[in-house]
C-alpha cells in the first residue's frame, strides 16, 4: 500500500496530506525502530505500523485511558511520564541496544515539555528523523511547539510540512 493510501485511511489526528508527506520522508530511511511520545488514542502508532510493518513501534503515554488497544495491538506502550529519566531507562530496556530511526514528538506541547522530550530522546536516535507535531499552532498559549521548533531548526537539515497544524522534520 502506498503512503498516501495509508495516510488517507489513517484515523490519526494529523492532517492527511501532512501525514502522507511525513510517511514518504520516513520511508526513505526504512525505519526499524519508531518511537512516539504522546500516543493519545494510538492511531498514529497504528499508522506507523501499517506503513512500516517490520518496524518495532514503541509509544510513551502517561494517560492511557483513551488508547484504542485494538489499534495498538502490534505496538508496545510505556505507560509513564515522558519527562522522567526512569521512562527513558524503560525505553532503553525495550530498545535492547538498538537506536531509534524515527522519533515522533507529540506529547506535552508546552515549550519546556517539548524541550525535555528532545533532551531525553533525541540522543537515542541514530542517523534518522525526528518530527515535532503542531509546529504551526501559534495562537494557543498551551501549544508552544513552534517556539522550540524555531530554535532547533536553525542549525539542522529540516523540512516544514505545513498544511494545517504542521509537522517539523529534522534529519540527524
Amino acid at each position: 500500500m502506498e503512503m498516501i493510501e495509508i495516510a488517507n485511511k489513517s484515523r490519526a489526528s494529523q492532517n492527511k496530506k501532512e501525514l502522507a508527506i511525513l510517511l514518504a520522508l520516513v520511508k526513505q530511511i526504512d525505519p526499524k525502530v519508531i518511537v512516539e511520545i504522546g500516543v493519545h488514542q494510538g492511531y498514529s502508532m497504528q499508522t506507523w505500523k501499517q506503513a512500516f510493518p517490520e518496524a518495532q513501534v514503541i509509544g510513551i503515554e502517561n494517560d492511557t485511558h483513551a488508547i484504542d488497544r485494538e489499534a495498538t495491538k502490534d505496538c508496545y506502550i510505556i505507560e509513564a511520564d515522558s519527562h522522567e529519566t526512569d521512562t527513558q531507562y524503560s525505553l532503553l530496556g525495550n530498545l535492547r541496544g538498538n537506536k531509534i530511526d524515527f522519533l515522533f514528538i507529540d506529547g506535552d506541547h508546552s515549550y519546556d515539555g517539548v524541550k525535555r522530550d528532545w533532551q531525553l530522546y533525541v540522543p537515542l536516535v541514530s542517523s534518522g528523523i525526528v518530527a515535532l507535531h503542531d509546529i504551526a499552532v501559534v495562537n494557543n498559549e498551551h501549544v508552544q511547539v513552534y517556539k522550540f521548533w524555531q530554535e532547533v531548526k536553525k542549525n539542522s537539515q529540516t523540512v516544514d510540512i505545513v498544511i494545517e497544524n504542521g509537522t517539523g522534520v529534522i534529519y540527524l
